[in-house]
């Protein structure tokens, strides 16, 4: 439900909180006999750990805009 949360609310730590369950989900699936729902968790996990990157990459690599008064001292 966090993780669910998190994302309708448009954090963008909500990666974190999707690895998180799978990191506990997959090994109880798996312990309670569900193991086709264990193989789907974990086939989604591929897919949360590579937006997790993407978007650490992205975060990294983006410029913050200018803010007005540097903008007009930057014009001249």
């Amino acid at each position: 439900m966090i993780a669910t949360y998190a994302m309708a609310r448009g954090w963008n730590e909500f990666w974190l909180a999707w690895i998180g369950v799978d990191i506990v989900g997959v090994p109880l699936l798996v312990h309670s006999g569900y193991i086709p729902t264990a193989v789907l968790y974990a086939f989604y996990a591929v897919f949360v750990i590579y937006g997790f990157v993407a978007w650490v990459r992205a975060t990294r690599t983006e410029r913050p805009d200018l803010e007005p008064e540097e903008a007009a001292a930057s014009t001249g």
